[in-house]
């Protein structure tokens, strides 16, 4: 892998002398504009949040031995991901790159960034210890803010090298899948969820920066506006949290509708945009972070909030939107809970506080790694996805590991390229248990089903049971004396006669999954399914998947965990 990224780099770099791409290169900053560009930050960034972003900045750039570089982590699904970002209009011939390629636009942003504060001292290289900045592209294809919502819940973050702690920027680029009209409400709420768990992640720090990102230009794929009910409530759900809105979708509605649909300058009619798409992205989003870096230098120190010494200094974000509150309920609920953070908080800080009654305020004494405000756990999880279960060869392992029976259920794919890793059965009736013995969580609460709903006469009826148990140990009993029908008979000697151990199960749940939709792409859902309270530790957990009907289903990740709320 590191040879082809470093022949694609070299690629890329001569790419830059070609006349062809020199004259498209003026034709897109032409059309980015300093009006559209100002107009694409929708929300602007917090000035106390982008302040701390500047200073990790400054310190790496003073001290790169002792500083780590800013980190962005992107998460989105399959546009971000780089499906179809190698195609162009330029004629430019991408080897290799046509379906996914290695430059989409979250690896142009760390280019960018970091040509602008390196210069020549910028070698383009992904791994390189002097590089300012660092940004993961940790996107799911067929993903959506619920799914993500659901993943975070879940601790199943897309890569498992790190956590959403270990980022000073997060950046959530969902509205391509977000913005197709399926689950709107839930959508909504689902997207101001994720801001509050990526900001739970540091609770006692201002940091990490989060920033929404309408990337694409789907008015050509949707109708009945719901792009722009996405576009509405991305605003909203960002305002309200306290995160960053940025659309890059806005300056392409500018640009396409004012002059000509077909103009394939900065977007191609494509549900998966090409090459020209992809730089438009990366410079929109270049331009939102340097412009607040630059206003965070006066803006923030303007804030009465600047000089609170416990962060995050503007406070929690507040509950979560919801129709039947009135502002007194919002009020009441935000000012608890913002109480509740300061006592915490405070000790991290230094300055002691009693907190008696705070739940899980596990604090570490260093604000990038203070513990979540809320802590779930699992007993069981797997992912497939490129950071986490990236072949299929981890996908059969996490699986196998703890079956004790696969019939007819084999993973398949491939990282990076189409079919991409999964958990597939492949025939009728395919049925795999697993088993988790002796649970070590108490609480155990919650299961996560994460599958493909798909589309054709592949998909045709596809339907999957799932059964899932408790099993309880019935203590062994020891006894003394054996009933022989009229008789009492004692065991002589001292001996004593040991029963065996036997299994009581219990039916916890019963759910039927269907892998067919209405919908022409492939898309991920979440089945969450209520264990109730019923799991202890040292009882076992079973549960049996079995294609009832079709030919096919997927399987892309699997939890078990005590979910605290």
């Amino acid at each position: 892998r590191g040879k082809r990224r470093g022949s694609m780099e070299k690629k890329m770099k001569s790419l830059q002398s070609n006349p062809l791409v020199l004259n498209w290169t003026t034709q897109i900053l032409d059309v980015l504009s300093i009006y559209k560009l100002n107009k694409s930050i929708k929300v602007p960034s917090n000035p106390l949040v982008m302040e701390r972003v500047l200073e990790v900045l400054l310190k790496r750039l003073h001290n790169p031995d002792k500083n780590p570089p800013l980190r962005i982590g992107i998460i989105g699904g399959s546009v971000t991901h780089g499906t179809g970002c190698g195609w162009n209009s330029l004629g430019l011939n991408l080897k290799g790159t046509r379906r996914m390629c290695h430059f989409p636009y979250p690896e142009r942003l760390e280019h960018i960034i970091n040509y602008i504060f390196m210069g020549e001292k910028y070698s383009g290289e992904k791994i390189n210890k002097r590089n300012v900045v660092v940004v993961k592209n940790m996107a799911i294809a067929g993903t959506n803010s619920i799914v993500m919502r659901h993943l975070l819940e879940f601790n199943l973050w897309p890569d498992n090298e790190s956590g959403p702690q270990d980022y000073d920027i997060i950046i959530l680029s969902l509205g391509s899948n977000d913005g197709q009209g399926t689950f709107l409400p839930d959508m909504f709420t689902s997207e101001q969820k994720i801001i509050q768990i990526l900001q739970n992640k540091r609770p006692c720090s201002d940091l990490p920066l989060v920033a929404m990102v309408e990337d694409n230009f789907m008015d050509a794929t949707n109708t009945d506006h719901q792009t722009f009910r996405y576009h509405r409530d991305m605003v909203t759900a960002s305002s309200w949290e306290g995160a960053m809105a940025i659309s890059h979708g806005d300056i392409l509605r500018d640009h396409l509708y004012h002059t000509n649909l077909s103009d394939t300058t900065i977007w191609n009619n494509n549900l998966h945009p090409g090459m020209e798409f992809h730089c438009g992205v990366a410079l929109v989003l270049t331009w939102s972070l340097m412009n607040g870096l630059i206003k965070s230098c006066w803006d923030a120190k303007l804030m009465v909030e600047h000089d609170n010494p416990i962060e995050p200094r503007y406070g929690i974000p507040p509950p979560i939107l919801e129709e039947k509150k009135n502002y007194t309920e919002y009020y009441t609920q935000w000012r608890t809970e913002q109480k509740e953070r300061e006592l915490i908080c405070s000790q991290q800080h230094g300055f002691p506080q009693k907190t008696k009654g705070i739940k899980n305020s596990t604090t570490t004494g260093d604000n990038n790694t203070t513990q979540a405000v809320t802590n779930s756990q699992c007993a069981y999880s797997w992912l497939a996805s490129k950071f986490n279960q990236a072949t299929k060869e981890q996908v059969q392992h996490a699986v196998s590991s703890v079956a004790t029976l696969i019939d007819g259920w084999v993973a398949t794919g491939y990282p990076v390229k189409k079919p991409r890793r999964t958990f597939e059965a492949t025939k009728k009736n395919a049925s795999f248990t697993i088993q988790l013995e002796n649970l070590r969580l108490s609480n155990i609460n919650q299961m996560m089903i994460m599958y493909i709903k798909s589309y054709g006469n592949k998909w045709k009826n596809s339907q999957l049971l799932v059964e899932i148990y408790r099993g309880k140990n019935i203590t062994a009993t020891t006894i003394n004396k054996i009933n022989t029908g009229n008789d009492t008979v004692a065991l002589s000697n001292n001996n004593t006669l040991i029963l065996p151990t036997t299994i009581e199960w219990k039916v916890l749940s019963t759910v039927q999954l269907s892998g067919l939709h209405n919908s022409t792409t492939s898309v991920n859902y979440i089945e969450k399914i209520d264990l109730g309270n019923n799991l202890e530790k040292g009882d076992i957990l079973q549960a049996t998947f079995t294609l009832t009907d079709g030919a096919v289903f997927q399987i892309n990740g699997l939890a078990v965990c005590n979910i605290v709320h």
